[in-house]
């Protein structure tokens, strides 16, 4: 479930459960960080209590982009560019057979006529579908990030963005660019198991299992789409440190909001700040 994991991202229950919510300190200075899903269902809310603890102590919220945004004629406009293929080209004629069947095969069995998606590229493709997939999961609620920038809106807080809607725009557009048959084919796959996998997922979320996190959402994008799980996670992470090593010198208190799997697995944006001398620690 590469794509799907990475939309509720883009993310062993115990007796004691930690959070997805770290304090990272340099032993005068701290942050924090909470990891995120896009999208939720109506039982995830209300969210673990870390969340409001670090939301209450923060001066400022720090999220990957300005998702209030994202919803502008403007931004919108943006993102339909972003998906589909250029005029005159149709997404059967940029894929072999079998997968152009196996997308039609599906569609079929969610009442979405295949010629109202011909437009859409390869990668729109996967975007829409997932979302659609998603969705018809039950995962119907706005996400984490979208619900903070409310309250902090609300209440007059301040708030940063670590890249542009155009840098994510951009990752969209290129996604799996040299494997769109197998993307596509791995995403339909793993739609047909969505009820299986999603929940294994959410409750790794909510009790803070990062090694569950990673096995279920990053490893299997490291196997098999090693570029773009060095597009959508790796480099970004790498992007996103010095700005977060910025804020931990100045005395506000801050609260990031990012995609959980990018605290997640080897490549985590919390091993990376241990790696630089940082604390971290989970919060309960």
């Amino acid at each position: 479930m590469r794509l799907l994991k990475l939309c509720l991202a883009l993310f062993a229950a115990s007796a004691i459960a930690e959070t997805s919510v770290w304090e990272v300190s340099d032993g005068e200075r701290r942050l924090y960080i909470g990891g995120t899903m896009h999208l939720l269902s109506a039982a995830d809310y209300p969210l673990p209590k870390a969340y409001g603890e670090a939301y209450r102590a923060a001066h400022t919220l720090v999220f990957e982009a300005d998702v209030g945004q994202m919803s502008s004629p403007y931004w919108v406009g943006q993102m339909q560019n972003a998906i589909m293929l250029p005029a005159g080209q149709r997404l059967s004629d940029q894929l072999a057979p079998a997968t152009w069947a196996a997308i039609e095969g599906y569609l079929a069995t969610i009442g979405i006529p295949a010629a109202s998606i011909q437009g859409l590229s390869p990668a729109g493709f996967v975007t829409v579908i997932s979302v659609i997939a998603l969705k018809n999961a039950g995962l119907e609620e706005i996400g984490i990030d979208s619900f903070y920038m409310e309250k902090a809106q609300a209440a007059n807080k301040q708030t940063l963005f670590l890249e542009g809607i155009q840098e994510q725009l951009d990752f969209i557009a290129h996604m799996g660019e040299g494997q769109e048959d197998a993307l596509i084919l791995s995403t339909l796959d793993d739609i047909s198991s969505i009820d299986e996998l999603l929940q294994p997922m959410v409750d790794a979320w909510r009790d803070g299992d990062m090694q569950a996190l990673d096995e279920l959402g990053a490893a299997p994008m490291r196997e098999d789409f090693p570029a773009l799980y060095k597009m959508i996670l790796v480099d970004r992470n790498r992007r996103w440190l010095p700005d977060l090593i910025a804020l931990l010198a100045t005395d506000p208190v801050e609260f990031v909001l990012v995609g959980a799997l990018h605290l997640a697995g080897p490549d985590g944006v919390l091993r990376a700040l241990q790696a630089q001398g940082y604390q971290v620690r989970q919060l309960p």
